[in-house]
């Protein structure tokens, strides 16, 4: 993953393959950033190999042939962010034309009430 996992504040992210148009839900839990595959590769590498000045060596040139392969884009980001927000509707109470919404002295519930505030 191309960002570190301590900035995303939620505990699932959205996936996008280029050319598709679904998203998929991935728990956080399951990716990896550039941080944690570092250090898995150095554990890993120093019991197999017993030498840290050999396992550094290796950790380097391993590192670098590895890529991310989740990239963070902000436009796409902040896109989905505006379409959730959207989606919310902006009134509760729906109210037809020519309806009588309250009548004099009828008590006001919470559906008058919601109709009102729409």
């Amino acid at each position: 993953m191309s960002v570190d996992k301590s900035t995303i504040t939620t505990n699932e992210i959205s996936i996008k393959v280029n050319g598709d148009k679904l998203q998929d839900n991935l728990d956080i839990d399951k990716v990896l950033d550039r941080r944690q595959i570092d250090e898995q590769l150095r554990v890993k590498f120093l019991l197999l190999l017993n030498d840290p000045v050999l396992e550094s060596t290796i950790t380097k040139i391993a590192t670098f042939f590895i890529k991310d392969n989740l990239l963070y884009d902000q436009t796409l980001t902040n896109l989905e962010i505006q379409n959730r927000i959207d989606q919310i509707p902006k009134t509760i109470g729906i109210v037809r034309e020519n309806e009588r919404i309250v009548s004099k002295h009828d008590p006001i519930t919470k559906v008058t009430k919601l109709k009102l505030d729409s």
